[in-house]
């Protein structure tokens, strides 16, 4: 079965309307149903609620948005994992240490390189994420990358892994 892997760029795409969310959300409904298994770092979850009461802080959303966003991320992601179609990559201590070599390699944040180290050591080949720094990090590792933000690179990989019931 495909597996994709998602940093926090492009998972709270599902979640919040903003450039590539209908890209992501036929990656979840293709996930959904089966097709494919989405996989992402425990990190990802505080990043992306993190983004959802950043947006609250900056007035883009009402806290009633905040907290039902908050909630959604939450159920989706509980319910996903529990029924084996999303995996999530925990964080463990060594494996924060095993991200640092990323840092000075590639120049990434301490979150970007958790978040492609998560990808090497849950074996997936695709590597789905809004940041050209991390997509040329991950592209340089072996992946075959995608940039959820650009149409071209959205579309392909819908296409290439017919995801869309269209």
């Amino acid at each position: 079965m495909i597996s994709l892997y998602l940093d926090s760029s492009a998972f709270i795409k599902n979640f919040s309307e903003e450039a590539g969310s209908s890209y992501i959300g036929k990656i979840f409904d293709a996930c959904e149903e089966g097709k494919i298994i989405v996989i992402t770092s425990q990190w990802t979850i505080g990043e992306s609620l993190a983004a959802i009461d950043r947006k609250f802080r900056r007035k883009e959303i009402d806290e009633r948005e905040r907290e039902i966003s908050m909630i959604k991320v939450l159920d989706s992601t509980i319910q996903l994992a529990r029924i084996g179609k999303l995996k999530i990559v925990p964080v463990r201590e060594e494996q924060v240490r095993a991200s640092w070599r990323f840092i000075g390699k590639h120049h990434l944040s301490a979150d970007d390189a958790l978040h492609l180290l998560s990808s090497i050591i849950s074996l997936t080949e695709i590597f789905v994420a809004a940041d050209n720094l991390l997509l040329k990090a991950a592209k340089s590792e072996g992946f075959n990358t995608y940039n959820i933000e650009k149409e071209d690179e959205a579309k392909g990989i819908i296409e290439k892994f017919k995801l869309s019931k269209d």
